[in-house]
């Protein structure tokens, strides 16, 4: 950052956080979550940082936090760019992040470069249900970058030990949960009926209710006026 001043002031503000030691220390660990969750709410609420203007990117440890962060807080980034990291990611989730991955063709280390092209295969995927969602773009040597997930694979890179990382874990189904829909005004007409479905099945079908109480709430919880929906509906378990 200091050699970057000396040709150019960048716009905006950088934050840069250190890994602490240890497993725990790991960016994907919830704690971690709720410290980036709650450095972005600060950022803009007493830094005038853009909410729709938020980014994260990383290399190598750097690179597998930023892979894990860009899908569990979709909706806090603009975009994701992680070097030299783990593609173990929930790929459902990057349907309108651009996020772009660059992993070195010979990076075997930690199995970066099976594990990326394993999940390069899987966003592929989703575009077969989801034709005009998911994007993704990539060649040998060299690939497009297009406004939501992409790949790009470089040419080379070092090599090293090799460790298989699973992302089970992570996938395991709720057996049971509640979850909150929130109704933004702007994607759809809060003035008719609206049906929520879920796991194929209809949870709930009916007028909803505009609140200004449900609005306050969203933006204590939130601190992003974007997030400041007037509705919600309630389905699952209650």
């Amino acid at each position: 950052m200091q050699l970057t001043a000396k040709f150019d002031k960048p716009a905006g503000l950088y934050l840069l956080p250190r890994m602490a030691a240890g497993r725990m220390g790991r960016w994907w660990h919830k704690h971690n979550i709720d410290i980036f969750t709650r450095m972005i709410r600060h950022a803009i609420l007493f830094n005038e940082v853009d909410p729709n203007r938020v980014y994260i990117m990383g290399i190598s440890q750097g690179g597998y936090g930023s892979c894990h962060l860009a899908p569990f807080l979709a909706d806090l980034f603009a975009g994701a760019g992680p070097m030299d990291g783990g593609m173990m990611t929930m790929t459902e989730n990057l349907r309108n992040l651009a996020f772009r991955s660059d992993i070195g063709e010979f990076d075997k280390a930690y199995n970066r470069i099976e594990l990326a092209n394993k999940w390069h295969s899987k966003i592929d995927s989703h575009k077969v249900g989801d034709p005009r969602g998911t994007a993704s773009t990539t060649a040998n040597r060299q690939a497009g970058w297009r406004n939501r997930p992409a790949i790009r694979i470089r040419e080379k890179s070092s090599g090293g030990a090799s460790r298989r990382l699973d992302s089970t874990a992570m996938r395991r189904p709720l057996k049971a949960s509640k979850i909150v829909v929130h109704l933004n005004a702007q994607m759809l007409d809060l003035d008719k009926e609206v049906t929520v479905r879920l796991n194929g099945k209809v949870a709930y079908k009916g007028m909803v209710e505009r609140s200004r109480g449900t609005m306050m709430q969203n933006l204590v919880k939130r601190g992003d006026v974007n997030s400041a929906f007037p509705a919600e509906v309630i389905v699952g378990e209650k």
